[in-house]
């Protein structure tokens, strides 16, 4: 009787151990879907605040572009001759501030700095393995992390036309004299 007892004890506790096993492997598996729900909830998020910069920067860049397209009419009516010299040579320290055509077309830039909002949010997460997995999150860490120089670089680029521009423009005011 007693081997009989024992017996079921064993498989009584075998038993309890399996069940609280499972309890585990349970508990780790809603535990695991809880943090993927997390973690793809806030690359959302992210995904949804680089949607808006984007967004933002388009509407940005098409300003600049309306300021640029503007100052090479200007710049092209200067060139064409439309605009007389003697103009120019009437333009002095008082009347040049009140003078909208007078400003010094090739010496001022209109910069562009894109909003990288998101993107900092997703580099800041980009470090844990599920972000890592995803294909978007790697396009969008391409895209910013080549553009941005470019942007730098062609910015640099316009500062240094504009400095030769001015350069040149002293240099031919001091011929002058």
């Amino acid at each position: 009787m007693k081997e009989n007892r024992t017996g079921k004890y064993l498989k009584y506790a075998i038993g309890e151990i399996i069940l609280v096993v499972i309890g585990i492997l349970l508990a780790l598996q809603i535990n695991n879907w809880n943090s993927e729900y997390k973690a793809d909830k806030n690359l959302k998020e992210i995904y949804k605040q680089i949607q808006t910069d984007l967004k933002v920067d388009i509407v940005r860049i098409e300003k600049v572009i309306v300021k640029y397209d503007e100052k090479d009419k200007i710049n092209q009516d200067i060139l064409d001759k439309k605009i007389k010299l003697s103009f120019y040579d009437t333009i002095t320290s008082i009347n040049y501030k009140d003078c909208s055509i007078c400003r010094p077309e090739t010496t001022y830039s209109y910069n562009f700095k894109p909003i990288i909002k998101g993107y900092n949010l997703l580099k800041e997460t980009n470090s844990l393995t599920e972000i890592k997995k995803d294909l978007l999150a790697y396009y969008i860490n391409d895209f910013y992390s080549q553009i941005i120089p470019r942007i730098d670089n062609q910015y640099q680029d316009i500062r240094n036309i504009i400095f030769e521009n001015i350069k040149n423009y002293q240099n031919s005011k001091q011929n002058k004299f």
